[in-house]
């Protein structure tokens, strides 16, 4: 396998961990990247152009791990952190059509466009 060379996108402060899934579900695959020192998780939308920034949607503090599935059972992906240092682990559900936006119980989260 031959490799291009990589390109960076700015994620957020301390990006540690990874998941992937088609969030916005326009056949695309996408990335969510956990960010440590913003206590959130990005996502990073795919385009023809590449991956393309959201704006950050608050988890709990230290977001270790981030895992993406269907946790309410309506066909979206949705994402769910660990955090580290509050000890818990935060649900963020895909809301509305194209995956409009994120959702958690405790914070406004990003808008995907």
């Amino acid at each position: 396998m031959k490799l291009q060379p990589a390109v960076h996108i700015a994620a957020g402060g301390h990006p540690v961990a990874l998941a992937s899934a088609d969030f916005d579900r326009d056949g695309r695959p996408d990335v969510a990247a956990t960010c440590v020192a913003d206590q959130a998780v990005v996502l990073l939308l795919g385009s023809k152009g590449g991956l393309r920034r959201t704006l950050p949607c608050k988890t709990g503090e230290f977001p270790s791990a981030v895992v993406a599935g269907d946790w309410n059972g309506d066909g979206k992906p949705d994402l769910a952190t660990a955090n580290y240092s509050s000890g818990d682990v935060s649900v963020l559900l895909n809301q509305g059509p194209r995956a409009q936006r994120l959702r958690s119980a405790s914070s406004p989260c990003a808008r995907v466009l």
